[in-house]
């Protein structure tokens, strides 16, 4: 996938819980595609897939708690699987909120 749209570098060592709300356009006319995927140091937390075409505007939601023991990076990676007769989709506006937790049940 291509360069992150939203992190959080620097975090101590600690417990993590990340929400992420991404807003998107459709390109062009006919089948828009794309994959996002909320990831941390300690790897995936979520990914999601959306399918729209225009006029449609459609949003990400997703959530998921991770430990960074070593402190790190939480990260958010969208990109568009390359296959024929498929658009890419804009990602319009990105929010990611990082909130540290005692501890993840």
């Amino acid at each position: 996938l291509g360069a992150p749209i939203v992190e959080v570098d620097n975090l101590p060592p600690c417990n993590y819980v990340a929400t992420l709300t991404v807003e998107t356009d459709a390109t062009a006319a006919g089948e828009n595609f794309a994959q996002c995927f909320l990831e941390s140091d300690s790897g995936l937390i979520q990914q999601q897939d959306e399918q729209i075409s225009p006029p449609d505007q459609g949003t990400y939601a997703l959530t998921g708690a991770t430990s960074l023991p070593n402190g790190g990076t939480i990260i958010v990676r969208c990109g568009t699987q390359v296959k024929a007769g498929v658009n890419p989709i804009n990602s319009v506006d990105n929010s990611l909120t990082v909130i540290q937790v005692d501890a993840i049940n």
